[in-house]
């Protein structure tokens, strides 16, 4: 049994490290930075629905306000 849970501590220090690995490669993605920016866009317009909406050249953003589809 003491095996047993030493194997299992083993595994999750093995899982603790390959999310912290995990975390830093998705802290230095661009398409991570690119959400946080558009998730920060949306709590400071203090909208309730985010559009993403692609277009032939990049995407359209909108975002909805007090019930109402904004664009910006």
């Amino acid at each position: 049994m003491l095996e047993t849970a030493e194997n299992e501590e083993a595994a999750l220090s093995a899982n603790a490290v390959d999310l912290e690995s995990s975390l830093r490669d998705a802290e230095a993605s661009p398409v991570v930075d690119l959400v946080d920016r558009i998730l920060l866009q949306a709590m400071s317009l203090r909208a309730s629905v985010i559009h993403v909406e692609p277009q032939q050249k990049g995407l359209r953003l909108r975002y909805r306000q007090d019930c109402v589809l904004q664009q910006n």
